[in-house]
């Protein structure tokens, strides 16, 4: 996740797909894949994939660690809005 935060969305992407390749089922990373093409303003593909990985998830919520940054919380939320196709 540290390539998300740093907003290297290219190499998140990248590193977001390796997971998926080890752990299919794992629907956040697919989140996370739509909020970084979200912020690379590839919204297109950024809503297909979150529709996508909406049917694969029951609950879409996100908890954050206690130590989560809120600026990190912030840039996580505003790209899942993006990939969702909620405008701020």
């Amino acid at each position: 996740m540290t390539h998300f935060y740093s907003r290297q969305f290219d190499a998140a992407i990248e590193c977001y797909q390796e997971v998926i390749r080890l752990r299919p089922g794992y629907s956040q990373t697919h989140v996370l894949i739509a909020a970084s093409l979200a912020h690379l303003g590839r919204l297109d593909e950024a809503r297909v994939l979150f529709k996508r990985a909406q049917v694969q998830a029951q609950d879409m919520r996100f908890q954050s660690s206690p130590w989560t940054r809120p600026e990190d919380q912030a840039l996580r939320d505003e790209g899942i809005r993006l990939a969702a196709g909620e405008m701020r």
